[in-house]
């Protein structure tokens, strides 16, 4: 992505008003920053995923010993306990998740009906209080 941000400058010759992301493309929020455009992350999982990713960075912060070593349960609201050891490739978790406070919008299908527990703990604020976006996921 960072060889091509002179080219895509170039091509923003126009007012951007925002940015649709995957969110697995966070290389992407490089491009978004400069020109100051907002950006939205499109979260094509279940929303009981997102108390993970937003929970991710504060659980890394607060064990010493690597994930793969540990045999504690992880307590993430909304979600049953998860054994430490089952989070494949936590650095790469660790990378994404770290990203989401960057984002304007995070966009989910979904509906509150199916997933009201972890609509409930993202809207309450229960997964990181550094997370002052949460008010608008859509």
């Amino acid at each position: 992505m960072l060889i091509n941000n002179s080219s895509t400058y170039r091509k923003l010759r126009y007012k951007t008003h925002g940015l649709i992301m995957d969110f697995i493309c966070t290389s992407g929020l490089c491009v978004a920053a400069e020109p100051d455009i907002p950006v939205t992350f499109s979260l094509h999982l279940l929303l009981a995923f997102l108390p993970f990713f937003l929970c991710f960075p504060t659980l890394h912060q607060s064990y010493t010993e690597s994930f793969r070593h540990m045999k504690d349960f992880l307590d993430i609201p909304s979600l049953p306990p998860i054994l430490a050891t089952d989070t494949t490739r936590p650095a790469y978790f660790l990378d994404v998740a770290s990203q989401f406070p960057q984002v304007a919008r995070i966009m989910i299908n979904t509906f509150e009906l199916l997933e009201s527990k972890a609509d409930k703990a993202t809207s309450d604020g229960l997964c990181g209080a550094h997370h002052q976006f949460l008010a608008s996921v859509h």
